[in-house]
């Protein structure tokens, strides 16, 4: 007769032992706590006195108010930028053809250059002075002039046109005559800020002469 299969428990596999969850006791559970309220008050401190970025809060977004002013507004700074652009030509234009000498102002010792600080009390020591130092920079005067300085003085005495040498009278007259004659292009749709002058020998207490007038 066949034996029953024995009921012995010696081959059966060894009980693994699992750890024990480590728990934590009440006071480090507060103690942890404690540290977590003093980290998020540090750090909301730390915000609020600009030291670090708040990134709680949204980001502020920028209005850009338009009204109907800013397309005239607009408009107005191109229109200048091509009234100087005209106004520089139109030196230019004198400049190149006619024996106009640039000056810029008249002090107690006399008539200053337009492209130095020399200083001439007898205006045709300042046209020979011109002439002779300054002819490489003649049409270079006046060339990065902004708004502020478009008013340009010129010592018109005995003005001819450099081209066909008819004397002129003054700067209207030979603007008209570079175009009807010339075929040169001359701005008329703008201001002229351009003072004529025929300077004369400085006299002792005596003023610069007035602004010749278009005949």
């Amino acid at each position: 007769k066949e034996e029953p299969p024995s009921l012995d428990n010696t081959d059966s596999p060894p009980e693994i032992e699992v750890p024990r969850r480590k728990t934590r006791s009440r006071s480090q559970k507060k103690s942890e706590e404690n540290h977590r309220k003093i980290a998020n008050f540090v750090t909301k401190l730390a915000m609020n006195s600009g030291i670090l970025p708040n990134i709680n809060k949204a980001p502020k977004q920028r209005k850009i108010n338009v009204n109907m002013r800013d397309p005239i507004e607009i408009e107005w700074k191109r229109k200048s930028v091509i009234d100087k652009r005209k106004h520089r030509d139109n030196l230019l234009t004198i400049l190149k053809y006619s024996n106009v000498i640039p000056f810029r102002n008249k002090s107690l010792r006399g008539f200053i250059c337009g492209y130095c600080d020399a200083t001439y009390p007898d205006p045709i020591d300042l046209r020979s002075h011109t002439q002779n130092e300054h002819e490489k920079e003649r049409y270079s005067f006046k060339s990065s002039f902004d708004m502020t300085e478009y008013n340009v003085k010129l010592d018109i005495t005995d003005l001819v046109c450099t081209i066909c040498l008819t004397q002129m009278d003054n700067l209207t007259k030979l603007k008209d005559h570079l175009v009807d004659n010339h075929k040169k292009i001359v701005y008329n749709d703008i201001k002229d800020h351009i003072m004529q002058f025929k300077l004369k020998k400085a006299v002792q207490n005596a003023r610069m002469p007035l602004q010749l007038k278009d005949l």
